[in-house]
């Protein structure tokens, strides 16, 4: 009969070996997942990004493989957007190495554009995260980000922009889509106490209390800069499918679904079923703009005392109008309520500068604001 010291022995040598395995098996998984990102990394250099960082390192042992990305930036091919941060974590458990957790610690700097021009930025969050997941053949099936407290400014517009909380989730099918009909991803939008500059804030106001969209987007977008990859998609007939869209600006509460495209200069065009609420003061908002008389103003109320509905769960009468966008110009109903401007500013702009480094000493203090 085996001795009581050999069976600790024998458990401890197979805890030892246990131990062994799964320490080779943590190591043969992170010298794979830092080859994956390298490849990534390289792919998509080979399509014009530039993608930079000041060093990498893999760690997170035993129960993750963090990859750490310092002081990393990208930047889109043609100079249409760019972006910087402090540090980039991306961490996946060892038994499930096609899902990935992200988190970007630190400030953030980018230039995007913003109506019709390209803006530098500067951002803090408290929460910057996301995951992605993918199939065995290395395609993104699903990405998710979460953004809490985001306190941005605009040193060139004077303007500051201020968010609660946004969510994003992004997927896309098994393959890519090939003619227009197809499905290349699929969106789900939602922020929550956005704070617009003054500048975008219009009619209704600088907040908008809550935004959600659900969207598909058909047609195929090809991997290049975002000039030539919407060119392309509006080329061959691509479109944004919304058949949900639900916002709360000021007065107005709206509810919509419809489809966008864009037009020869990149401006959106748009045709959506939209029901409002709340028309009576934000006709009362429009007035104070001068963007409507008073007497068109009066006119309005008395089709909406005719036409508005209470809907079936109650609340607010609503009534059904036209919303829509069309060479520049953006129409509720009749009514011309602003512009809309391209997507992406003319290409004599020049392209957008890589941000420099995110310090400390460059960020904005929370709440900060010009």
């Amino acid at each position: 009969m085996m001795s009581l010291r050999r069976l600790s022995f024998a458990a401890i040598a197979a805890v030892v070996a246990a131990a062994g395995a799964y320490a080779g098996y943590w190591w043969w998984g992170a010298d794979k997942m830092d080859r994956t990102v390298t490849g990534w990394i390289a792919e998509w250099r080979s399509a014009g990004y530039r993608i930079d960082y000041a060093e990498k390192t893999v760690g997170g042992f035993p129960w993750t493989v963090r990859i750490r990305l310092i002081r990393p930036a990208l930047a889109d091919p043609g100079g249409a957007w760019s972006w910087s941060s402090g540090n980039l974590d991306l961490s996946a458990e060892p038994w499930a190495p096609t899902r990935y957790t992200l988190s970007a610690a630190g400030g953030h700097e980018a230039v995007v554009p913003v109506a019709g021009r390209l803006v530098p930025m500067r951002a803090t969050a408290d929460r910057a995260e996301g995951s992605a997941e993918f199939d065995l053949d290395g395609r993104l099936r699903q990405a998710d980000i979460t953004l809490e407290n985001v306190d941005g400014v605009a040193p060139d517009l004077n303007a500051d922009l201020k968010i609660h909380r946004a969510t994003v989730t992004l997927t896309q099918p098994a393959t890519p889509a090939r003619i227009h009909d197809d499905e290349e991803a699929a969106l789900d939008l939602l922020v929550q106490g956005l704070r617009l500059p003054a500048a975008l804030a219009g009619p209704l106001g600088r907040n908008i209390e809550h935004t959600s969209m659900r969207a598909r987007l058909k047609g195929p977008v090809p991997r290049t800069d975002m000039r030539r990859a919407l060119e392309t998609w509006r080329d061959a007939g691509g479109t944004l499918e919304v058949p949900w869209l639900s916002m709360e600006w000021g007065p107005t509460k709206l509810r919509a679904e419809g489809t966008m495209a864009l037009d020869d200069l990149l401006r959106p065009s748009a045709a959506f079923d939209a029901k409002v609420a709340g028309l009576s003061d934000t006709l009362d908002a429009l007035v104070d703009a001068k963007l409507i008389r008073p007497d068109s103003a009066r006119l309005a109320s008395v089709g909406l005392l005719l036409f508005a509905r209470v809907p079936p769960g109650g609340g607010e009468p609503e009534l059904t109008v036209p919303l829509s966008a069309l060479d520049g110009d953006v129409y509720l109903g009749p009514i011309k309520m602003g512009r809309v401007l391209p997507v992406l500013p003319p290409e004599q702009a020049g392209h957008a500068p890589p941000p420099a480094p995110v310090t400390a000493e460059t960020l904005p203090a929370p709440g900060q604001s010009n």
